[in-house]
């Protein structure tokens, strides 16, 4: 199923690929944001500019692969991406979800594009988010959900040429795996965390490289920080 341009309208819309692909050549719902998007069933799904809709749930069901920059809108609703969302072959494409409700995802890697992810009122849970890069600078990755707890698998935001930042902000409380946004090569990335509850993560690892330093480390909270893992030190 392939839409050549843009899609708009308010109606409802629902698709269902089989074992084929379905594929966005422009931005959904930008102009009119949709009654709501499910994809059913689909090999893969192609996404280019982003997906907007009028206050209901976008559920993905199938693997993303970001043709461009993509920024994801629900209003009031929540974003499912129950598929693990990549970025084509060589390409850095940042992606954005934005909305109200709960946002849930899978592993997200962007080659070295940034990955921001905000929920207004709800929670934020997600798998692996890898903004790495292994030709420049990584990505930043952001986490917010000033109302809601952040729960987050591996935050890896490693550059060949510099860390990218890492921010997680929650209004309860953060879980996350290892974060990595050191570098071989000049600065490392900056690390900020703070919510009012428990902070859990595995290891921070902000290590700079030649000709660089180390990034900072922010961590603020009223409760308890644990950290649960170790790297090695390039030294």
């Amino acid at each position: 199923i392939t839409f050549a341009g843009t899609v708009d309208g308010t109606k409802q819309l629902q698709l269902d690929a089989g074992q084929g692909n379905v594929r966005f050549n422009a931005a959904v719902g930008f102009v009119t944001p949709l009654g709501s998007l499910e994809i059913i069933k689909a090999q893969n799904i192609f996404v280019a500019g982003g997906i907007a809709t009028a206050n209901s749930d976008i559920t993905f069901n199938s693997p993303a692969i970001l043709t461009d920059d993509a920024s994801f809108k629900a209003g009031a609703a929540n974003i499912t991406l129950n598929g693990n969302i990549f970025t084509e072959t060589g390409e850095a494409n940042d992606f954005s979800a934005t909305a109200d409700g709960n946002i849930r995802t899978a592993d997200i890697t962007t080659g070295g594009g940034n990955i921001s992810l905000s929920s207004n009122k709800g929670t934020v849970t997600t798998a692996t988010l890898d903004a790495a890069s292994a030709a420049g600078k990584g990505g930043a990755i952001a986490l917010t959900a000033p109302a809601g707890a952040v729960k987050a698998g591996n935050l890896n935001a490693r550059g060949a040429t510099g860390g990218g930042n890492v921010a997680v902000i929650s209004g309860d409380r953060i879980n996350t795996g290892n974060i990595d946004v050191s570098t071989n090569k000049g600065d490392g990335g900056n690390v900020f965390i703070d919510p009012p509850g428990d902070v859990e993560v595995g290891f921070i690892n902000a290590q700079g490289g030649t000709g660089g330093k180390g990034g900072n480390v922010d961590i603020t909270t009223e409760r308890f920080f644990r950290a649960t893992s170790a790297f090695t030190d390039r030294n």
